[in-house]
């Protein structure tokens, strides 16, 4: 399933929504699917394409998630699924990896799951962001992340190597912290930005 497939604009897609989940585009992480709805969707997406969008629960979700539809955010992040493996219950251990982050409309659907129509979006150049802050960030990473060990274990020997553009959607979603400080990261546009915001919410953090 490590196929590239193309994205364009106003397509459609199957939604996974998530709780306290920010996925971030060029992240690969796993995932595990029980709820039945999920595995259906998760059957239909690997007979098409292998790429289905994640976003996040927002509101009251857990009051609205057995018997309403409960809110989701109106960003999130479209991803492939680059394996699975199916165990023999239905249940379905997956790796997904983030391809671009979007704008999601929900739109109607015939099928168990939700599905959202999807607008690209673009950041700005990672060349705009000045020496000195792309520095800070490093220092920040290989202090928390790989201090704590939030990292996974194959990134703490590239953290160094990594462009800065994925080395602040690395320190994004593996920010040890609450979720909203990330919801604020993907609603950011450039990457001067990100940066900021990634070099404050991380500084605190330096023992």
């Amino acid at each position: 399933m490590n196929e590239l497939i193309g994205l364009t604009d106003n397509e459609t897609y199957p939604v996974f929504p998530l709780p306290d989940f920010i996925l971030f585009p060029g992240i690969t992480t796993p995932l595990h699917i029980f709820e039945p709805r999920y595995r259906k969707l998760l059957n239909d997406v690997l007979d098409h394409k292998g790429v289905m969008c994640v976003t996040t629960l927002c509101g009251e979700w857990k009051k609205d998630y057995h018997e309403k539809t409960p809110e989701i955010f109106d960003l999130g992040c479209l991803c492939q699924v680059e394996d699975y493996t199916r165990l023999e219950d239905g249940r379905y251990n997956i790796v997904i990896r983030g391809r671009r982050k979007v704008r999601l409309r929900e739109v109607p659907s015939d099928e168990e799951y939700r599905c959202v129509q999807v607008e690209l979006l673009d950041i700005a150049s990672a060349e705009q962001v000045p020496a000195d802050r792309k520095q800070r960030a490093q220092e920040l990473a290989e202090a928390v992340l790989l201090r704590e060990g939030e990292a996974p274990p194959e990134m703490h020997e590239h953290m160094s190597q990594l462009e800065i553009a994925q080395l602040l959607n690395v320190m994004s979603f593996h920010y040890p912290g609450p979720a909203a400080h990330k919801l604020k990261l993907l609603q950011m546009s450039t990457y001067t930005e990100i940066c900021d915001y990634v070099i404050q919410i991380y500084q605190p953090l330096v023992k």
